[in-house]
C-alpha cells in the first residue's frame, strides 16, 4: 500500500477538510489496520506531509502529476480536502 493509497483511504468518502493531525490520527488507523510495516517508519507523518504536498498545486513541492489534493485555509495552515 503507498502512502497516497494510505492517505486517500484515511479521507474515505467525506468531502470534509481535515487539520493534519486529524489525517495523521486516520492514517495511523489504516496503516495499523492494512499496512502495519510502515510503522516501522518513525517518520510516517513526514511521509504522509510530503505525499500530500507533492500531489497538491497548492504546494510548492507539487510534482505536476497528481492534484489529489486541496489546501483549504491556506499555505502553512495545516488543513487539507481530497479533491
Amino acid at each position: 500500500m503507498t502512502w497516497l493509497e494510505v492517505i486517500e483511504e484515511a479521507f474515505g468518502t467525506t468531502e470534509n477538510e481535515l487539520h493534519l493531525s486529524e489525517i495523521y490520527k486516520c492514517c495511523l488507523a489504516v496503516i495499523t489496520k492494512k499496512s502495519p510495516e510502515k510503522l516501522n517508519n518513525s517518520n510516517y507523518e513526514a511521509a504522509i506531509r510530503n505525499t500530500i504536498e507533492v500531489n497538491s498545486i497548492d504546494s510548492e513541492w507539487y510534482n505536476k502529476r497528481n492534484n489529489r489534493f486541496r489546501s483549504t485555509k491556506g499555505k502553512g495552515k495545516g488543513y487539507w480536502k481530497m479533491i
